[in-house]
């Protein structure tokens, strides 16, 4: 189904974890390894956020991909706070997109893709603005020192996404 598709391949524009050895006719793979000035800053920056709440959640903050993000007490709680926000605001970008999707149940294909790509676009600027109020929070140092971890975070992201699609997956920027 031609919305499954959206959901998973353009909405979510979730980085492939699996080493797939093909890519399907009709997408394409953007490597971070290979080319990381190819991962949106709102791909980089998700996925960061989503590392830092895994560890989080399974105890693994001292230790481990976290250890080359040396951050003072103060920026690490800053840090922390926002990985929580950042987790409430995906959430509920989620439950709007099951409404939306829901509430507009029985009409045209193109319709219910244009307002899903609305809601993904909302929730991507969101992020970074919030991204960025965080960073003009933390310390020049605590600043620097997570926007190089999240630059080398990058490296280790893979998206698989249909060529259609491309152009928003780079959006906004």
């Amino acid at each position: 189904m031609r919305i499954a598709r959206v959901v998973i391949g353009v909405v979510l524009a979730l980085p492939c974890a699996a080493n797939a050895q093909t890519v399907p006719p009709g997408y394409v793979e953007i490597d971070g390894s290979k080319t990381p000035d190819q991962i949106p800053e709102h791909v980089m920056w998700s996925t960061g956020f989503e590392t830092i709440a895994f560890l989080r959640e399974k105890g693994i903050t001292r230790h481990g991909p976290l250890t080359g993000l040396q951050l003072s007490p103060a920026d690490r709680e800053l840090l922390l706070e926002e990985v929580g926000r950042f987790k409430d605001r995906q959430a509920e970008c989620h439950r709007a997109g099951i409404r939306l999707q829901t509430a507009m149940k029985g009409l045209e294909v193109a319709k219910i893709e244009k307002a899903m790509k609305a809601n993904t676009l909302d929730c991507r600027v969101e992020m970074l603005d919030s991204k960025d109020r965080l960073l003009g929070r933390m310390s020049s140092e605590g600043a620097t020192a997570l926007a190089t971890w999240m630059l080398n975070e990058r490296l280790k992201v893979k998206s698989v996404i249909p060529k259609g699609d491309l152009e928003f997956y780079r959006l906004p920027r």
